[in-house]
């Protein structure tokens, strides 16, 4: 079975929101910089478009099951 990036991308976000909670975004967003620092720019492109997704998520109310707690 082959996923494509955009449900790869969905799949990161939720497991960041499942496994961060309200830190998830900032916390992908400081990653995304990160490698953005290290001159990693589809690094930078990939995890700033999981916090876009992340902010998405959240803004149309997605609640993670916390299974991995």
């Amino acid at each position: 079975m082959t996923i494509s990036i955009e449900q790869a991308i969905e799949i990161h976000a939720k497991s960041a929101i499942s496994l961060g909670g309200n830190r998830a975004e900032k916390s992908t967003r400081e990653r995304a910089e990160h490698c953005k620092t290290r001159g990693d720019t589809d690094g930078y492109e990939t995890w700033t478009k999981v916090a876009d997704t992340i902010r998405h998520l959240n803004q149309s109310g997605y609640r993670a099951r916390r299974i991995f707690r």
